[in-house]
């Protein structure tokens, strides 16, 4: 139906072009998968006279390169400036708050370009951060349409709890899915690492971040004397689920600024994640976990004696206890008189150390 007359044709392809445009009025396409339909001008519509789409076209240019269509101005910074994906999910003003305001504390103004970043974070980066950064670009780009296309008012909290309740959603259905590793089921706990008493005169901080419920994060921190005994428990509860890396340091962070708000001066703090602290004493660091890490290290100093190490999770179980009730206590402190799901896990480390 496109092809030309061409150069001196015959008497029967003329003849049959004369009768293109009767043809063109009867037929209409069999979409298939459409990849051939331009939208605009072919008939292809099914119960329509023409077939033809009669709305009217988007007043929209199409970026060449990557098909998207572009909007003169940005729809949710109202720039006005051509769009491209560098300024739709990094350079945008209001994409730029979401990535500080969103749990991955990212600086998007200081990364160059889109596709090297991604590639970077692909090969490097945590699996679980790469999930969570890769939804929220999702939730970017479908809160920019539903701006464009319908009305719809921008809300950076309304798109990250988008991009979470997606995600867990997804991670949910991986969860079923996933063989269980019955490998140390039959262990004696004889062997199992305990916990270990701090030096006299100092507090040992424990930390521990899991997952709270079904849509949410939760955090536990316990600190405890020389002989054992527990000097504070709190537990903190967020409704965003992090990588178990990103929210290990988070909970750190916060487990820090709740040392110094009580006045603690010589502190160890324990945690079961050994990359947090590659990444405090500056060994190795993963991508986006910079921002999180130095504000540890600026929490850090203010202590008169500060030092932290590695616990494995058996070790790390009266913290791991609170984390896991989170959700059930929000933002709780206990100075005495501890919640009873605590007292065996607590027991049993006085226990341990005493033997």
């Amino acid at each position: 139906m496109e092809a030309s007359i061409g150069y001196d044709p015959s008497y029967v392809w003329r003849s049959i072009l004369g009768t293109r445009e009767e043809v063109r009025r009867g037929i209409k396409w069999r979409v298939g998968d459409g990849k051939d339909i331009q939208v605009w001008k072919d008939p292809w519509l099914p119960g329509a006279s023409s077939g033809l789409v009669i709305s009217s076209k988007p007043n929209l240019a199409v970026e060449d390169k990557t098909g998207i269509f572009a909007a003169p101005q940005c729809p949710l910074c109202q720039t006005v400036i051509p769009e491209s994906l560098e300024h739709i999910f990094l350079r945008c003003a209001w994409t730029q708050r979401l990535w500080f305001a969103a749990p991955v504390s990212l600086r998007s103004d200081m990364i160059d370009a889109l596709r090297p970043w991604l590639e970077s974070l692909i090969s490097g980066a945590d699996p679980s951060l790469l999930q969570l950064i890769v939804m929220l670009l999702w939730a970017v780009w479908k809160q920019r349409n539903d701006v464009l296309f319908q009305n719809a008012s921008p809300s950076i909290e309304a798109t990250i709890n988008m991009a979470f309740g997606v995600l867990n959603d997804w991670l949910a259905v991986q969860e079923q899915h996933e063989p269980r590793d019955t490998t140390h089921d039959e262990e004696s706990t004889s062997d199992l690492p305990t916990w270990k008493r701090p030096a006299p005169g100092c507090f040992k901080l424990n930390i521990d971040a899991g997952w709270a419920g079904e849509h949410g994060q939760g955090y536990g921190l316990v600190i405890r004397v020389h002989e054992g005994e527990c000097f504070f428990a709190t537990t903190s509860f967020s409704p965003y689920r992090l990588s178990p890396l990103m929210a290990e340091a988070v909970g750190v962070r916060w487990a820090l600024a709740e040392a110094l708000r009580i006045d603690m001066d010589s502190v160890i703090m324990e945690t079961d994640l050994v990359e947090v602290i590659s990444c405090f004493v500056g060994r190795k660091c993963v991508a986006n976990l910079e921002t999180v890490i130095q504000d540890c290290r600026n929490l850090a100093v203010q202590f008169a004696s500060f030092s932290i190490v590695h616990t494995k999770r058996e070790g790390n179980r009266v913290a791991h206890a609170l984390a896991a009730k989170a959700s059930d206590y929000q933002n709780r402190c206990w100075w005495s008189e501890f919640p009873s799901f605590l007292n065996s896990a607590i027991l049993a480390d006085v226990f341990s150390v005493s033997i």
